[in-house]
């Protein structure tokens, strides 16, 4: 990424807990997060589109939608 565009992450926190961090440029965008202990990455669920991003875990509400 660019030093010109480059940005600090921001926090989305929810309950004292960091749910996910983001940052982004005009060109890119980059989404961190940490998942709870004990998930894997097959317990995971992700849709991405050109119009929306859906991230949680399987059989429960999304944390970003």
């Amino acid at each position: 990424m660019s030093e010109k565009f480059k940005h600090n992450r921001r926090k989305f926190e929810y309950q004292g807990r960091t749910i996910y961090e983001w940052e982004q440029s005009i060109e890119e965008i980059n989404i961190f997060f940490q998942p709870p202990p004990g998930i894997t990455s097959k317990m995971i669920a992700c849709e991405i589109t050109p119009t929306k991003l859906i991230l949680g875990i399987k059989g429960n509400p999304p944390f970003i939608n």
